[in-house]
């Protein structure tokens, strides 16, 4: 995913990478976060549904696939400038 958005993943601690974003984050400074630390935790513990009983019950079929989906947002910022 890293990749597909045109970044390098830089592996920080836990403990160095909340006050980090929070600083990032109060001193407006975008192009190294865009989102409050508080938001981290759904980065460290997604959370994850099965879709079956909604595709079993009415039929519902879904247009495109994560992938495509992550793909096409991926186009999307990869257009904005980042500042």
């Amino acid at each position: 995913m890293v990749s597909l958005l045109g970044n390098h993943l830089v592996e920080l601690p836990v403990r160095l990478l909340y006050p980090l974003n929070a600083a990032a984050w109060s001193l407006r400074l975008s192009f190294l976060s865009e989102f409050p630390s508080q938001a981290l935790d759904m980065v460290r513990y997604p959370w994850y549904v099965s879709s079956e009983k909604l595709r079993r019950e009415t039929g519902f079929q879904y247009r495109y696939s994560s992938r495509e989906a992550f793909e096409d947002f991926a186009r999307h910022v990869g257009r904005r400038k980042p500042f």
